[in-house]
């Protein structure tokens, strides 16, 4: 640790000892209910995901260093940022700079129970989660692979009878490895989507979760939201997606009796490319409305846009530019389509010339 680097605040403290038992609860599996209130803690402090997951990954480095043979039991995780400023600001690895000496101890003894506990095989919990402006691929003890997009957290957890991954925030893709006996679910607020194998995208906003089928089909499981209930109830009325279609499920209010209702479409070669163009590090719009792109932009930088007019919000947007490239972004809009921005600081707003020029 750095000697001139301020020692960790009381609250940076508590997460880590927090995140530490977490990171033990995990390699010993973990229950229904357990999930629900590890699900409850991540979202308490947006700092929770990126630290529990540098102290899995540090648990794993632990296992090879303990044991050799361990080493080709779980590939590491690459995490890929879009922009190398972004890295050193924002990436997740900056939690284990201040470490205290009682999270260090913590991360030995997860070390040593490793030995001891299954990292291969059957069992296999683990969570992983990235910053904004930061992606990351992960190879599953299975053969599958997952690839998270900014600003993104999920929790993997491996039984006997089923592989099943909860993403609690964020984007991720899927590449299912072929294995009908045991069965791969992702779950997503009050949505379960099931897959053999194939190829798949799950993106859960706060409104909807959105499941984008590339290759194979999955079977889309919405359930009602309850209050004593976060994990979707399997059993409900399966919708059927094949490659080349979307299923967006909204999500209700958490009080509503109404089941989430599903909407299933038709995805070209085109949109296709597109909303899977962030695991290149693009972001491609066609027709997309300004105040979509504007999200969209908002999810991988620190510097936000606003739309300060809002008949901007539906006018027709189209281009590809880096996740941050937001600057270039501004740039086609002021020169292009008569649009100003007005930067204050982190945010940008946009308004139309004509609209900012009056209100001067």
């Amino acid at each position: 640790m750095n000697p001139n680097s301020n020692p960790p605040s009381p609250d940076l403290r508590t997460a880590e000892r927090e995140a530490a038992a977490w990171a033990l609860r995990i390699q010993s599996g973990l229950r229904s209910e357990d999930h629900r209130e590890l699900e409850a803690w991540l979202k308490r402090d947006a700092r929770h995901a990126s630290i529990l997951a540098e102290m899995n990954e540090t648990s794993l480095l632990l296992d090879r260093l303990r044991d050799p043979a361990l080493a080709g039991a779980d590939a590491p995780c690459v995490k890929i940022p879009f922009d190398a400023d972004v890295t050193r600001a924002g990436r997740p690895g900056r939690w284990l700079a201040p470490f205290s000496l009682a999270a260090a101890a913590v991360l030995a003894i997860v070390g040593i129970l490793s030995l001891y506990l299954p990292t291969t095989g059957e069992n296999y919990s683990r969570a992983f989660a990235t910053a904004p402006g930061v992606s990351q691929t992960v190879q599953l003890p299975d053969g599958s692979v997952l690839r998270l997009n900014t600003n993104s957290a999920v929790v993997a957890d491996y039984t006997p009878k089923e592989r099943r991954i909860h993403l609690t925030r964020g984007e991720a893709f899927f590449s299912v490895a072929k294995n009908p006996q045991r069965p791969f679910w992702v779950d997503a607020g009050a949505v379960s989507v099931r897959a053999v194998g194939t190829e798949f995208n799950v993106r859960f906003r706060p409104e909807s979760v959105e499941v984008l089928v590339r290759e194979g089909k999955v079977s889309v499981n919405p359930s009602p939201v309850k209050p004593s209930i976060s994990v979707p109830d399997n059993s409900a009325p399966a919708h059927l997606i094949v490659a080349g279609e979307q299923a967006t499920v909204s999500l209700p209010a958490m009080h509503a009796d109404e089941p989430p209702q599903v909407l299933v479409a038709p995805v070209d070669a085109q949109r296709m490319e597109s909303a899977l163009a962030w695991q290149q590090g693009r972001l491609e719009f066609t027709d997309t409305p300004l105040g979509d792109v504007v999200t969209e932009f908002n999810r991988y930088n620190r510097h936000q846009l606003a739309i300060g007019d809002p008949s901007l919000r539906s006018e027709p947007f189209g281009g590809t530019f880096a996740p941050q490239g937001y600057e270039a972004f501004l740039e086609v809009l002021e020169q292009s389509f008569g649009i100003v921005g007005e930067r204050h600081g982190n945010e940008t707003i946009l308004r139309r010339k004509s609209v900012s020029l009056q209100s001067n």
